[in-house]
């Protein structure tokens, strides 16, 4: 589930505002996954990891401050997204911790297409609801154009 929101978020982020504004809140990321790796599963985050991030939050800031078109739809739904990551983050790497269940999957790229391939059959019905009216002029569209197909 998680995977699925983190992706229909930063879609939503990306044609709520500038793409380059989004993207710029996506690049927070990295901030989110440890304020929720610390603040929610107790995990530890070395101060080397902590400072590091000071320059990419900085980087955020000062990027964003030089965006000329700021939106906060872009900017809520941008960080939705970076939540939704983080929680996913953390939970597959609980996940590899539970005993039996890495000898199963067999290795954490199993684990991610796993995932990945969740993540999308969660994500049909949202397409569907969101986009679902405009399949006609899709079908039509791919009719008279060879370069849709």
């Amino acid at each position: 589930f998680c995977a699925a929101a983190a992706h229909s978020f930063s879609v939503f982020a990306l044609s709520a505002g500038a793409v380059s504004f989004g993207q710029i809140v996506k690049a927070a990321e990295p901030a989110f996954a440890a304020v929720v790796g610390v603040s929610l599963y107790n995990k530890k985050v070395s101060t080397g990891k902590w400072l590091c991030l000071i320059p990419v939050i900085g980087g955020v800031v000062l990027a964003s401050v030089k965006e000329l078109d700021f939106a906060w739809s872009a900017l809520i739904t941008a960080s939705i997204a970076n939540l939704f990551a983080a929680f996913k983050a953390n939970e597959n790497a609980k996940l590899m911790s539970t005993p039996g269940i890495s000898d199963r999957l067999g290795n954490v790229g199993n684990q991610f297409a796993i995932t990945t391939l969740l993540a999308f059959l969660i994500s049909i019905p949202v397409a569907a609801i969101r986009e679902g009216s405009k399949f006609g002029e899709f079908l039509t569209l791919a009719g008279t154009n060879d370069i849709v197909l």
